[in-house]
């Protein structure tokens, strides 16, 4: 990506950012549901997302109440 200000004085050049990603990822996930008789409910889950260069992973907990 090649840029520039639009505001920039004279003489001040554009300027040149590059990036790479990785071409393949291995994605993981594993959730448990947790389900008690006085109308409370857990859900649990986990997902994870891995490559060469990069890793990224996340986690929930949801907690319902039946009324």
């Amino acid at each position: 990506l090649t840029s520039d200000f639009v505001s920039a004085p004279s003489g001040i050049s554009p300027f040149t950012i590059t990036s790479s990603f990785d071409q393949s990822y291995f994605s993981a996930g594993a959730g448990m549901d947790v389900l008690t008789l006085g109308g409370i409910d857990l859900k649990l889950n986990y997902d994870g997302l891995f490559a060469g260069h990069s890793d990224a992973n996340s986690g929930g907990l949801k907690v319902s109440v039946k009324f």
